[in-house]
């Protein structure tokens, strides 16, 4: 089974997770990578950067003094 390491979005695979040498290259599969030294495949993969938080709905009392409010002026 292949070792999965996730990289920060814009990271490089720099080294092998297996032996930690650098002498690494990519195959002809996407995301597969094999490591001269150790002869182990394993495969990079990019996190994806967080959403931005929804923003946070009216409450049903903000909403009822929000309104008495109004009403007020």
């Amino acid at each position: 089974m292949e070792r999965i390491i996730w990289l920060k979005p814009g990271q490089e695979v720099s080294y092998c997770p297996y032996c930690q040498a650098e002498d690494v290259w990519p195959c002809e599969v996407a995301g597969l990578w094999t490591c001269e030294s150790c002869h182990h495949d394993f495969i990079a993969r990019h996190r994806k950067s967080q959403p931005n938080p929804q923003p946070r709905s009216m409450s049903s009392n903000e909403f009822w003094a929000l309104l008495n409010k109004s009403r007020e002026v």
